[in-house]
Parts: C-alpha cells; structure tokens; sequence
C-alpha cells in the first residue's frame, strides 16, 4: 500500500527534496538526483494515467496539476483529463502547447468545437490525422461541427453533416451514436418520412431501445399520431431511460392530438414530477387542461411555463385563450401579439386562435379595424362557420359601417339561422336603416329562440312602436321593466308614453295627453337615476318639455346633451315659438355636423318655406334647400306624429349583442428534433517507459515472529471460581 501511494508522495514533498539534494558536493550527485527525479516523475505520470482509464478524473488531475506543465507528456495527458471533465478551454489550451503528439490536433479540434468554436475546431480536425482508430470519430465530429454551425446561424451546413455521418456509419456501422447522428439530421432538414424510414431500419439492425423514442419523435412530425403513440409505449417497455422526458413528452402530444387529453394530461404531468423546470411539459400540461375548458388550470401551467420560458411562444398562446375565456380580455391581447410566429395564417386548425384573438381585440375596447383582418384570416381558414362572419359584422358595427355590418350579420345567420344573438343585431341594424317591419320580424324570430333575450324583447318594443302599435309595446315595457327595471327600458317606455300623449292630444284628450306626457318625464327621470352617463336620455326629456311648451326646461335638457340631435330638436322648438333665426341657426349648425341627414335637411327646408317665404325667390342656395319640402320623410312614428310638420327625433336606447362561440382548443405540438449528441476525442493517454537501471522493486516484506514471554510473578486472574459439582 506504502508503494502504490509513493509517488504522490515524492511529487508533495518534491521542493523539499530538491532542495536539500542540492546542497550535494559533486557532479555525481546531481545525477544521481536527476535520475531519481526523472523516475518518479515518470511513475507519478504513469499512475495518473492508470487513474484517468479508471474512471478517476479527479484523482488524475490532482497528480498531473502538481507535476507541473513543462514535461510534454504530462502536459498532454493532462489535456485530455481537462477535456473529459468539460474544462475545454483549459483543454485546448495545453493542447495547442502539444504540437508533438500525433492526435493533438484531433483532440484540440474536439475541444474547441465542445467549447463552442465550431469554425476553428473544423479547421483542427481537417488536418487530423486519418487513421484506422479515427477515421470514424473524425468524420462524426466533423458532421456535428457543421450541424452546430447551422443550428447556430442558419447555415445550410445540414446536408455536409448528413454525408459526414454517413461516412462515420459505413466506417463503423455498430456505433449507434452514429446513427442517431444522422437520423437527427434528416429530422432538422424536416424530411421526416426519410427520418422514419431510417429509425425502422436501425431497429431492424440494431434493436436498440432508444431508437423507438426517435421514431415516436419522427412519427409525431409526421402527423401520425396512432404510430408515434406505439413507439413510445414500445419504449417504455423497455429499460432505457436515456430519453425519458422526451418519450413522456411525446407520448403526451400524441394522446393530445387523438384528443384523449386526459391521457395526455398524465403523460405531462409525468413530465414534470420527473423534470419540474421543463417549460415544454407545463405548456403541453396547459394545452391539455385548455381543451378539457379547465381554463383556471390552464392558466397555472401556462404561466409555470412563462417563468421558465418568457418567450414561448406556445404558452403565449395558451395564455391568451385562457384570458379571453376568464374575461381578462386586455391580457388576452398582450398573450396573443407576444404569440408571435406561433400563429399560422394557413393553418386551418388555427382557425380558434384568430377569431379569439379578434374578439379578444373588440371586447378590450380595442379598435374594429385592427380584429377585421384576424377574422378575415379565420374566414379564409374556415368559411362555413358563422363565427368569423359574425365578427366581421361587430368590427364593422364598431366602426358604424352599417351597411357592410349588415351583410356579414346576413352572412352569418345563413349559417346559423336560430341564433338569437345574430337575429337581434341584424334586427338592430335593419332599424338603422328604417325597415321596421324587417326588424320586427328578426326580432320576434330572436324571441322565440331565446325567450329571454332582453335586447331582443327590447328591440321588439320599438318595431311595436314604430309600427304604431303603441299599446302592444306599452304593454311589453310594463311587463319587462316588472321583471328587470333597467335604465333603458325606462327611456324607451318613456318614448311610447310620450307618443301615446301625441295621440291623445290629436284624438282632443288633451286631459289623457298631459297625463301621459309627465308619465313621460318620470321614466326619463327613472332612467337618468338609474345609469347617469346615459347622457341622451336628457334629449328625449326636452322633446315632452317641448310638447308641453315649457321652452326654457327643454333648452336645458337639450343643452344637458349638446348632440347633432339635440341641436337639430332645439330648431325645431325654436320654429314652434316662432323664432325663425333662431331655429335657422340651430338647424344649419346641425346640418353643418352632418350635411347627408335628410330630417335636418327636411326641417331647414320647412323652415324657409314657413319664415322665409319672401328670401326664396332671391337666395338660390334656399330654393335649392327647399327641395327637400317635397320629399316627405319615411313613414315613421315621428313623422306620422309630427304636431307642426317638423320632425322630432327621439334616441331610442338599445345595444348590439355580443357575439359567443364555443370553443374547441387543438394546440399545435412539437416534435423533439433538436439533436443531443456529444463530440468524441480519442482518449490516446501516454505512459512514460520507466528505466530498467533505475527501475526498483517493491520491497518484500518479512513476517516477524515475536516470542511472547511471560512474566512468572505475574499472577492470572480467572475469569471465574465457581467449580461444576461432582456427583
């Protein structure tokens, strides 16, 4: 044991030895020293080596380290101690200082590459030598280089790696790593058919287990997603565990994709137990738990991922569908641009992720022109789902292109004709153009679908009204308001109250009609208490203060709501009390805010024939302005009321419907196509030849025989006194 240990020893105490060596007399000493010190250096090196082909890295080193540097040997055997304990830096530098060694360059180029220089390291191994031991690590190493060269910046190196690993396989055909060398470059090409082709080959030959991982991989990239679940349930059979969180992870996307995510949702949540950091399993987790509608879960794994992985893009998506359907409607936004790349306009699985992502625009107060192109995309994709058209139709009633609104809205009832929400929006959007009786049709076509849609109810009301059927939609308000009393449908009784006083007041009940008027008032003051920012309601109130001549409360409540509206109604109360350049003002300002109006047009024209009678026949902008007299308005209830020939409007208050859509969430998944393959030195150590002269035996050890003597007087005690009886 002494011996073994002894030249460590030496090489500790080695400046001790030195120096009290060198205080010797002669010539001779000193090379006598000599001789000795090369000697042990020699053994010193020679167990390092033994140490390094143990296994006994460290060890190694600590021998090599106190050697020193100057002896070549030593120097490179310390390189390749430094290369397999990963300190490739340190590695290639004594090697680059190891010219004299035959596989130096070899070994440098296989540290430099490790260390991430992949240029210089090609350069070191082309000028390897090419031998029979090295001819297929060579060509390896020389295919991975130009596979990392290309990973690195796009160079289209994949095709050289792909010929170099050939080269390495036909040079050594029983070395898998080979193998699966080349079977990563066919995947990163993206020739995926040749990829699997290739892996059912390498079985066949080798009947390795980790080739069943590579062809669920393969089979995953190829969409086929039965095949690449048997290749991994083939591998778990097996007891290689070399790529166990890649086949879990496989494994999880190919039950996913056969939409059985409960069986993918344990797969990944396999993954994670075995490797909690892994970015990649807590997204295909959320992806899962998303498609099963476990939205809150969902987001848990999602944002797991994200604090791995801030730029997934994949879990940027996830998140976004989950924000939308939790209502987080602004952070859906932010998770859908960061998505990026992860949106393909092709794809028509995607189709779900655009037009969530279009309404998640429209519902955070976003613009309509920035979702009309996602759900262009999602119509593209998909043309026969009513979704994409339905938002077409609110993008355009955000921006008021009612016309195009209307044709989407048209589109898309086509293909969901019972659908209570479109039915009403088209409705409203038909009252936006006059057709009353159309609407009232969509309206009572919405309510039969769905009894309880209150905008449609609502909606029906006004068509009622509008359709003079005044006491059929005082009747449905009553009824309505005693259910849920909302702002709104207080404002639009108070609309049918006031008519109805507009009717008394022609049938000569004038008693009924004032009654009616101030019923009026209280349910414009009803609804103004109950939403202030409702500011219109103010203008419908100035309307009955008109009816009932109290001129100054109506100029407040018209100036309360200061609108195109509310200016073109103070003209019109202006000409009832006769005060032409008042009205004339009022009525040119509104006309002047929105010169295609024709009831602003129709009252200024009314006006002038009325109170300007003698300008007419000297203004040719008024003669021209009058012809809007013989055009009589559309036959609506405010035309049809009208008590003095001028139009009044009132604002009805009703809201569009938004839009919903169930969802069937199919996430993309990724194959593991990245390569994890390790570059291979030739591990050449060199002993140092030992002088047979100064070559020492290990001493033999003699048994020493000791006679134990003992002291006479020295009285033994017995360990006891007690005899055995005798019989």
């Amino acid at each position: 044991m002494l011996y073994r240990w002894l030249p460590i020893l030496v090489v500790a105490f080695w400046p001790v030895a030195v120096a009290i060596h060198s205080l010797g007399e002669g010539p001779a000493d000193k090379l006598l020293l000599d001789r000795r010190v090369e000697d042990t250096l020699k053994r010193a090196n020679n167990q390092a080596v033994i140490h390094a082909k143990k296994g006994n890295l460290q060890a190694a080193r600590s021998i090599l380290v106190r050697l020193g540097t100057t002896n070549d040997t030593v120097r490179y055997n310390l390189a390749l101690v430094e290369l397999q304990l990963n300190n490739f830096e340190d590695a290639a530098k004594l090697l680059r200082s190891s010219p004299g060694f035959a596989l130096a360059p070899f070994n440098l180029g296989v540290a430099e590459c490790q260390a991430g220089d992949y240029e210089n390291g090609l350069l070191d191994l082309s000028v390897a030598p090419h031998t029979k031991a090295t001819t297929d690590k060579l060509a390896f190493n020389k295919g991975l280089a130009n596979l990392r060269l290309n990973a690195l910046d796009g160079r289209n190196n994949v095709g050289q790696a792909e010929q170099y690993f050939r080269q390495a396989i036909a040079a050594n055909p029983n070395e898998l790593r080979y193998r699966m060398a080349r079977g990563d470059a066919l995947m990163i090409q993206k020739r995926y058919g040749e990829a699997l082709k290739y892996y059912r080959q390498a079985l066949d030959e080798t009947s390795h287990p980790v080739l069943y991982a590579q062809l669920g991989q393969a089979a995953l990239a190829e969409k086929k997603w039965a095949e690449a679940a048997g290749y991994f349930e083939e591998y778990f059979k097996t007891n290689d565990r070399n790529r166990h969180l890649d086949a879990l992870l496989g494994l999880g996307h190919a039950y996913y994709r056969q939409k059985l995510f409960e069986k993918a949702t344990l797969q990944y949540q396999k993954a994670i137990k075995l490797a909690p950091n892994s970015f990649r399993a807590h997204t295909g987790l959320g992806n899962a738990l998303c498609s099963l509608h476990d939205y809150l879960q969902a987001a848990h794994s999602y944002d797991q991922a994200l604090s791995l992985d801030s730029t997934s893009r994949l879990a940027h998506l996830g998140r976004g569908i989950t924000c939308y359907r939790m209502g987080e409607f602004k952070q859906a936004v932010r998770h859908f641009r960061l998505s990026g790349e992860a949106l393909n306009p092709k794809n028509r699985e995607h189709y779900d992720f655009y037009v969530t992502q279009g309404f998640s625009i429209l519902r955070s107060g976003g613009r309509g022109q920035d979702s009309y192109p996602l759900f262009e995309v999602a119509r593209k994709l998909n043309a026969r789902s009513p979704v994409a058209w339905a938002g077409l139709s609110e993008s355009h009633i955000q921006v008021r292109s009612y016309p195009a609104a209307l044709n989407y809205a048209e589109q898309a009832i086509r293909l969901d004709y019972d659908n209570d929400r479109l039915l009403t929006n088209r409705a409203n959007l038909l009252l936006k153009f006059d057709y009353f009786d159309k609407a009232h049709e969509n309206f009572r076509h919405a309510t039969n679908s769905n009894p309880h849609n209150l905008n449609a109810l609502n909606g029906l009301a006004i068509t009622l009204l509008e359709l003079d059927r005044m006491d059929e939609a005082l009747r449905l308000y009553d009824s309505l308001i005693n259910r849920t009393p909302k702002a709104f449908l207080y404002n639009n009784r108070g609309i049918v109250k006031s008519y109805i006083g507009l009717r008394s007041e022609r049938a000569k009940d004038f008693r009924g009609a004032q009654d009616f008027y101030q019923r009026s008032l209280k349910d414009f003051e009803q609804a103004q208490e109950l939403d202030s920012a409702r500011g219109f309601y103010n203008n419908n109130a100035g309307n009955v203060y008109k009816n009932i001549r109290n001129y100054d409360q109506a100029f407040r409540s018209y100036e309360a709501y200061l609108s195109k509206i509310a200016i073109n109604n103070m003209g019109v109360m202006f000409a009832n009390a006769s005060k032409r350049d008042a009205s004339h003002h009022y009525l040119n300002t509104a006309i002047n805010l929105d010169s295609t109006n024709f009831i602003y047009l129709y009252n200024r024209s009314r006006l002038y024939t009325e109170f300007f009678k003698d300008s007419l026949s000297s203004s040719k902008d008024m003669q021209e302005a009058t012809k809007y007299l013989k055009m009589m308005p559309p036959s609506s209830i405010a035309s049809r009321y009208s008590r003095d020939g001028y139009i009044t409007i009132y604002m009805h208050d009703y809201e569009f419907e938004k839009f919903d859509f169930k969802s069937e969430h199919l996430f993309p998944v990724e194959p593991e196509t990245a390569e994890k393959n390790t570059f291979m030195p030739v591990l050449d150590f060199v002993a140092m030849p030992l002088d047979a002269k100064t070559k020492v035996k290990p001493p033999a050890y003699t048994k020493l025989k000791v006679k134990n003597f003992r002291d006479p007087n020295r009285r033994v005690k017995r360990w006891g006194g007690t005899r055995c009886p005798t019989s």
